[in-house]
């Protein structure tokens, strides 16, 4: 698998006219700027696409970052359409100009090397979720998150673009959920809104816990790591389920776990 992840930044004047459902207006545009016949190929896929992306702000700085994460020969199809000048929100009468972009490269190989080293560290970890996010269950909306949604949709989202390692396995899934469970949670409702639609959804985090044996612990390490590129729920491609995930580190010394940012 390879995978490349665009931060595109943009400077905007009044943040108070920017929200993570803007994301669809700038997945809109990309598609006019690429051809039709892999746009149709494309929205031929009913399950997963090969884009993620979202919105994310920095109110303090006034700046916008648009992250867009392309799965293999989407890299190349959406290349051009990532390189424009000015970016025009019509229903927003909005005029995003890029004013930094960065890539980062990242493959099976990379990832798989990262879990391993993080497996020990990944007993304990916090799942953000930056922008709504959702899954679907049974024909409904799921607004609260399981472990089982959870790692289903980032085991299918890895098993879509990458064929050597199959971890979508519903047998592999249900053992990684009977000994990981949600131990606390910061959660609130919310919507996406599309066009008419509008998507029951949540925001906040989750601190998850494991007690694996270490094979399943170096699959759910990957799992972890994937997360952040892959999202998790449904329309990532529009703008929904963008993920942070911070582990959280073991003290030897203090016999105790440390959150992310605190001093050791």
């Amino acid at each position: 698998m390879h995978i490349t992840q665009h931060s595109i930044k943009f400077k905007i004047d009044k943040p108070e006219r920017y929200n993570s459902n803007m994301a669809y207006s700038l997945y809109a545009i990309l598609c006019e700027n690429i051809s039709p016949e892999y746009a149709e190929k494309m929205h031929a896929q009913s399950e997963f696409r090969p884009i993620c992306q979202n919105l994310s702000f920095d109110r303090r700085e006034n700046i916008v970052e648009w992250n867009v994460t392309l799965f293999g020969e989407a890299q190349k199809e959406f290349a051009a359409a990532l390189e424009l000048e000015e970016y025009h929100i019509i229903n927003r009468d909005v005029v995003l100009k890029p004013v930094q972009h960065s890539t980062a490269v990242y493959t099976t190989e990379y990832l798989l090397d990262k879990a391993k080293a993080n497996a020990d560290n990944s007993a304990k970890a916090n799942m953000l979720f930056c922008t709504p996010t959702s899954f679907k269950q049974n024909g409904e909306y799921a607004v609260f998150p399981s472990v089982e949604l959870i790692l289903s949709s980032i085991a299918g989202m890895w098993s879509a673009y990458d064929e050597t390692i199959k971890l979508n396995d519903p047998d592999v899934i249900g053992l990684l959920a009977k000994k990981i469970r949600i131990s606390s949670y910061n959660l609130k409702s919310s919507y996406y809104r599309f066009k008419s639609v509008r998507i029951p959804a949540f925001t906040g985090r989750i601190t998850l816990s494991a007690k694996l044996a270490p094979p399943l612990m170096e699959i759910y390490s990957l799992l972890l790591e994937f997360s952040n590129l892959s999202g998790a729920g449904i329309k990532n491609a529009l703008g929904m389920g963008k993920i942070k995930t911070e582990r959280i580190v073991y003290n030897e010394r203090k016999q105790s776990f440390v959150q992310p940012g605190r001093n050791i």
